[in-house]
């Protein structure tokens, strides 16, 4: 059989199936274009809740605590002393209060400046702080509010429990 018209170019339903399977493949790839938008500022919260967390903790450990090796006296910074949870403290990701950067750099706090976390801690003695095998069990706990469910008041929370901390002898 021999065919005398040409076959050239597409139907009207070919380019609508078409435009239709594209729209639908770009509908995937702009959600899941959200859903990495969400994981990424939940990861940038974790990561600031974890460096939170490992500040305060190095700021602990940077503190004075010594025994005399020969007499077991043990010296402690106040700040170490045994104490239940405190209260929150509100801070921005760098670890400082809004009371931190007006003492220590003598500025108000700037409008932008967000105070997300809340940083709380305990701090218990584990043996006689007087005598040899003196030590310090250190919690940490830092809570903030997910930046894409503020509505909902989703709050999440990271912790360290139990840190030992040990005198170093002088």
């Amino acid at each position: 059989m021999i065919c005398t018209r040409k076959n050239s170019g597409f139907t009207v339903v070919e380019v609508m199936i078409s435009a239709a399977l594209l729209a639908l493949g770009l509908m995937a790839l702009a959600s899941l274009q959200v859903l990495g938008v969400r994981g990424n500022a939940g990861g940038d919260d974790r990561s600031g809740a974890a460096a939170l967390l490992s500040g305060k903790l190095n700021e602990f450990m940077s503190l004075q605590y010594t025994q005399d090796p020969q007499t077991g006296e043990v010296t402690v910074d106040p700040r170490l002393l045994a104490t239940d949870w405190t209260a929150p403290i509100k801070v921005n990701q760098s670890g400082l209060s809004e009371s931190d950067i007006q003492t220590q750099f003598s500025q108000t706090t700037p409008d932008h400046e967000q105070f997300r976390y809340d940083l709380k801690w305990r701090i218990e003695d584990v043996g006689d702080q007087t005598r040899h095998g003196a030590q310090k069990l250190i919690s940490l706990e830092v809570e903030w509010t997910d930046r894409l469910v503020q509505a909902a008041g989703a709050k999440e929370r990271l912790s360290f429990s139990r840190i030992p901390l040990t005198p170093r002898y002088r």
